[in-house]
């Protein structure tokens, strides 16, 4: 009986350690998700001062060692001092904040983050830490600003720019191409199909099929406007592929030469003239 009772009591006890046992494991599992997370994690305390790195943050930070970061301020490593303040008052004010944010590497260059934090709670629900996870969006910025720029570059071209899907269905036209075709708005062309603003379907479905089996094709071409009057003009097109080598639309840039193969007209019928009065002059001799 006494060594029942005493089984009974430790009974408990054990328990006890078999809970906390499950809840470190729980901890250890946690803490190794956060260690080999590939986006950055970093743990600060309500000061702002940091307590914890994984090594996707000292990565992006440029580091080599936690104990580099650890125990500096947050605000070292921000570009602006104020809006990593401002961020921090924020979380600690209202509970998290995410949003994009520009900071310094270890070497001063420039790189550019989303950042998620939040404000990490107690049982109590009283505030022990400020926990940030983010990801390097510098590369995925700079391309943005590049596709933005080369998009400015397209929209501004005095040359008629237009990109259409294999098929040679419009899907972008620029200010020029749209003035060139007495067009107000986007929407009057963009759907339709490029045949439609050629006088020869035949000559457009030939071009677009060069252009898929060649990747490219230069000459001229007789269009009509929105209103059917006739123009002239000189493109050139090209097959566009992804970075796979796989093509996955056609962009023609075109320039309207009306106005030129009329003076070529007219000074061909000069020349014409002109010789048949030489030829007369020289029979009259």
């Amino acid at each position: 009986m006494p060594s029942q009772r005493m089984s009974e009591s430790v009974q408990p006890l054990k328990d006890r350690i078999d809970e906390l046992k499950r809840i470190q494991d729980d901890l250890r599992i946690k803490e190794f998700a956060i260690a080999s997370s590939i986006n950055g994690i970093a743990i600060g305390n309500l000061e702002g001062v940091i307590t914890y790195v994984n090594r996707a943050a000292v990565k992006m930070w440029g580091g080599t060692d936690p104990a580099e970061i650890i125990g500096k301020p947050v605000t070292v490593f921000a570009e602006s001092e104020r809006e990593a303040l401002d961020i921090m008052e924020t979380v600690l004010a209202r509970g998290d904040w995410a949003g994009e944010v520009n900071g310094r590497r270890k070497d001063g260059s420039p790189v550019t983050v989303l950042l998620s934090a939040s404000l990490v709670r107690n049982e109590s629900n009283e505030p022990v830490c400020m926990m940030c996870s983010f990801v390097d969006i510098t590369d995925r910025k700079k391309m943005e600003e590049e596709m933005r720029v080369k998009e400015s570059a397209l929209a501004s071209s005095i040359n008629g720019i237009v990109i259409a899907d294999l098929d040679g269905v419009i899907t972008y036209a620029n200010d020029s191409a749209l003035k060139m075709w007495g067009a107000g708005k986007p929407d009057e062309v963009l759907g339709k199909p490029a045949m439609i603003f050629a006088q020869s379907q035949e000559e457009i479905l030939d071009i677009i099929d060069t252009i898929r089996t060649s990747g490219r094709w230069e000459g001229e071409v007789n269009a009509k406007r929105k209103v059917g009057d006739p123009f002239t003009v000189l493109i050139s097109a090209s097959l566009v592929k992804n970075d796979k080598g796989e093509p996955i639309c056609i962009m023609c840039s075109f320039v309207d030469i009306t106005d030129r193969k009329k003076m070529e007209e007219e000074l061909r019928i000069r020349n014409n003239a002109l010789a048949s009065s030489i030829n007369g002059i020289g029979i009259s001799d």
